[in-house]
């Protein structure tokens, strides 16, 4: 007889625990919901989360709840919208999953968060045209909702171009004729991800840039700001120091010039009819056809003279 008792005991504990779970997700109360009449109705701010509750649903979902007018919006704190739902569901009511506050406004239809959440990641995948081996949104800032009248879709729209990094949008609400009736704003955190060259070391000013100097990684380009060398072109040396694994952004590179300063060349002195070549050491940057400052090594002056290549200036 005990051992029968002990039995039953444990069959009421499970159906018990099977009654709390149950009813914990047998009806989910949104935050945010259309009305369509003057009285809300259950079904316009609840749907059923488990099978039973669905075969319950259509002797509930009709049960009439707040008036509301056409231009009210209301707002009912969770601790209200809890005692409410006691008072026109009775006990059903201990069956509600209650989040938060709910918002109630006599509308078609309402787009929540991850409703618009969901728009704007259709909208950025098909404008977005981001050169990159990973692409990420995340971190919406979003309206909390958008209601909308008979024949009012909502379009997504960015202020600028879209970049790596933080963005703009713009949520405009349109009329059956394509007139814009109102608009809300919005942002989203783009990441794109993306190989790029590094500097291997760390990298002087005035250092011209060799391939051993250059290592190439992937690197989140939404913490890169300015434009990205690609690689290419040259000869290049850096403006500024670079740390090393630091990207080489275009805005710090300059075209190495034909010599630098420090460099070692043979001055020609070229007279009407005699032609002299000492060794001298560059003072000045210059290309080809400049004319720079250079020190003559056998009489330590300084003079100008004219780049003619990489190894020879000409006095004349």
């Amino acid at each position: 007889m005990e051992r029968s008792g002990l039995i039953i005991l444990c069959l009421c504990l499970c159906l018990l625990q099977y009654h709390i779970a149950g009813a914990q997700k047998a009806f989910l109360i949104k935050k945010y919901a259309a009305v369509h009449g003057e009285r809300v109705r259950f079904d316009e701010i609840a749907r059923p989360q488990v099978q039973w509750a669905w075969q319950k649903w259509p002797e509930l979902k009709d049960i009439l709840l707040w008036n509301i007018s056409k231009q009210q919006m209301l707002v009912i704190p969770a601790q209200k919208l809890k005692c409410d739902l006691r008072r026109f569901l009775g006990g059903m009511a201990d069956l509600c999953f209650v989040a938060g506050q709910i918002v109630l406004k006599r509308a078609t239809a309402v787009l929540g968060k991850e409703e618009l959440r969901k728009k704007a990641a259709i909208f950025l995948t098909e404008k977005g045209a981001f050169e990159g081996e990973e692409i990420n949104f995340r971190d919406f800032r979003l309206p909390e909702a958008i209601f909308l009248d008979q024949d009012e879709i909502v379009d997504v729209e960015f202020a600028s171009g879209l970049k790596p990094g933080r963005n703009s949008l713009r949520f405009v609400v349109c009329g059956f004729q394509g007139n814009q009736v109102r608009s809300y704003t919005g942002s989203v955190f783009i990441d794109v991800w993306k190989t790029v060259p590094c500097a291997a070391r760390v990298v002087n000013r005035k250092e011209v840039l060799e391939p051993s100097l250059v290592r190439f990684e992937k690197k989140n380009l939404a913490y890169v700001h300015g434009e990205v060398w690609d690689g290419k072109g040259g000869p290049w040396r850096v403006k500024r120091p670079v740390g090393e694994g630091q990207v080489f952004m275009l805005s710090n590179l300059e075209s190495a010039p034909l010599l630098q300063r420090g460099d070692k060349v043979t001055l020609k002195f070229q007279g009407r009819f005699v032609s002299l070549a000492v060794p001298a050491i560059v003072l000045e940057d210059g290309n080809v056809g400049d004319d720079i400052l250079v020190k003559n090594l056998q009489s330590n002056r300084k003079v100008r003279a004219r780049i003619v290549d990489e190894a020879t200036i000409i006095v004349r």
